[in-house]
C-alpha cells in the first residue's frame, strides 16, 4: 500500500503535464488531491502497522545479474518519515496556492520532488535509495532556477553540484560495501548481516558519513543566518553553506519561499538523514558484530 505514495506522486506529474497551460486553479486542485491521497495512504498503513517488524511493500528483481532489486519496505522510522513527508507536501501546496506563473509545471516538479523523497524513505536496496535521491535533486534544481529571483540559475547550479559531490562520496562507499560483501546483493537487510573487516570500516564509514552529512547539511557543512534582504527581522535558521545562496536566490515571498524552503530545508535535506545505511545499517551492524566477536574471544 505504501508504494502508492510514490506512484501517485509520479502519476500526478504525468496528469499535470496534460492539463491546459493557463488553468492554474485546476493544477493546484489536482496537486492537492495527489498530496492528500499520499497522506491518506500513509495513515492507513500506519494504523495497520505492526511494531517491531519490517513490512515489505514491494520486491521485484531489477538487475538480477548485479543483485539489485526494486525493494520497498518500511519499519517504524521509515513510516514516521513518510508520514512527515505527506504533511509537508500538503503544507507546501497550501503555501504556494497563489502561484500563477507556469503553475502546472511548478506543481509537476513539486510532486516529482515529493515522489523522490517518498522513495528515499521506503528504499531497502542501497542502489534504489541512491536513485531516488538523485531523482529528487532534478526537480529541486528547476524549482529554484525557474521560480527564483536574482541569481537563480547560479544558486540552482551551485546547490545541484554540491549535492552531486555528496552523492558521489556516498556512491563510492556503497559500491565498495557491495564489492567487499561479495557482489551478490545490495539489499540493506542482507548487507547488514555481512561481517565487514575493520580495515574496510575505518575508511568506508567516514566516507559515507561525510557524504550524507553534506547532503543533510550537518555541522560543519552548514551556516547560520539569512543573508537575503527579505529575511530582515526574521529569526536566523541553520542552512546548508551552499544551500544558502540557493535559498537567497528563491523569491522570498509567500508564494515561493515557504513551499521551497519546506522541502529543501525540510523533507529533501532530511531525506539525506535516512541513516539506515549508516547508523543502523550495514556498517554499524558490522562494527557491532566485530565488537561482539572480539569480546567473546
Amino acid at each position: 500500500m505504501l508504494a502508492w505514495t510514490i506512484y501517485s506522486s509520479f502519476i500526478g506529474v504525468a496528469v499535470l503535464m496534460l492539463l491546459p497551460r493557463n488553468n492554474a486553479r485546476l493544477a493546484r486542485i489536482f496537486a492537492m488531491l495527489a498530496a492528500v491521497f499520499g497522506l491518506a495512504v500513509t495513515l492507513l498503513a500506519a494504523f495497520s502497522f505492526k511494531r517491531g517488524e519490517i513490512q515489505t511493500v514491494a520486491l521485484v528483481p531489477w538487475i538480477p545479474s548485479l543483485g539489485i532489486e526494486y525493494r520497498l519496505a518500511a519499519d517504524g522510522i521509515s513510516l514516521t518519515l513518510v508520514l512527515l513527508t505527506g504533511l509537508a507536501a500538503i503544507a507546501g501546496i497550501l503555501f504556494s496556492w497563489n502561484i500563477e506563473h507556469r503553475a502546472k509545471e511548478f506543481f509537476a516538479f513539486y510532486l516529482a520532488l515529493i515522489g523522490g523523497v517518498y522513495g528515499v524513505f521506503l528504499s531497502f536496496d542501497l542502489f534504489l535509495l541512491f536513485v531516488f535521491y538523485e531523482i529528487a535533486i532534478i526537480p529541486k534544481y528547476f524549482i529554484i532556477a525557474i521560480w527564483g529571483s536574482t541569481r537563480k540559475e547560479y544558486g540552482a547550479m551551485k546547490l545541484a553540484l554540491y549535492s552531486f559531490v555528496g552523492s558521489a562520496m556516498v556512491l563510492i562507499g556503497l559500491v565498495a560495501a557491495y564489492v567487499v560483501a561479495g557482489s551478490k546483493t545490495m539489499s540493506l537487510l542482507e548487507l547488514a548481516k555481512f561481517p565487514f573487516p575493520p580495515s574496510f570500516q575505518l575508511w568506508a564509514f567516514p566516507l559515507v558519513f561525510v557524504g550524507f552529512a553534506i547532503l543533510a547539511g550537518l555541522w560543519p557543512f552548514r551556516r547560520t543566518g539569512c543573508r537575503s534582504r527579505s529575511c530582515i527581522g526574521r529569526p536566523s535558521v541553520d542552512l546548508h553553506p551552499l544551500l544558502q545562496p540557493s535559498l537567497d536566490s528563491v523569491e522570498f515571498c509567500r508564494r515561493v519561499l515557504r513551499p521551497v524552503r519546506s522541502l529543501l530545508a525540510g523533507c529533501l535535506v532530511r531525506g539525506a538523514g535516512d541513516w539506515r545505511a549508516v547508523s543502523r545499517g550495514l556498517l554499524r551492524r558490522a562494527a557491532s558484530a566485530s565488537f561482539s566477536r572480539s569480546t567473546n574471544q
